[in-house]
């Protein structure tokens, strides 16, 4: 029960908890210490802004959860698809994003640490 009141109801992971504010959800906890502490996570410019957001979307609708079902269900069949899936999804997002050594580029960005 307290750990579902820190969260505010929803029992999702991570909670930050400042003397301000409780933030839930990975994303924006990054974003709230992006913006808190002045870093450049999700890029510096509008389009890198855009792009970093983008693949992140992508990487939370079509790689982690995939990655859930697979890892949940005890179906081969089911495992199998989801793991055919997730394969096709990673080939389309390493095929566009640009050769560096991090996902988003030169530095490590809110991409490396969502995924």
């Amino acid at each position: 029960e307290a750990w579902l009141k820190v969260s505010r109801g929803v029992g999702q992971v991570p909670v930050l908890v400042t003397d301000s504010i409780t933030v839930i959800d990975s994303h924006r906890v990054m974003e709230f210490l992006n913006e808190k502490y002045g870093g450049s996570l999700f890029g510096s410019t509008p389009e890198e802004k855009a792009e970093m957001k983008h693949w992140m979307d992508f990487g939370n609708t079509k790689i982690m959860s995939l990655m859930y079902k697979v890892l949940k269900s005890e179906d081969p069949a089911v495992q199998n698809e989801g793991f055919e899936q997730l394969t096709a999804n990673l080939d389309t997002m390493f095929s566009q994003l640009p050769t560096s050594p991090f996902l988003g580029g030169a530095s490590p960005s809110a991409l490396d640490f969502s995924l």
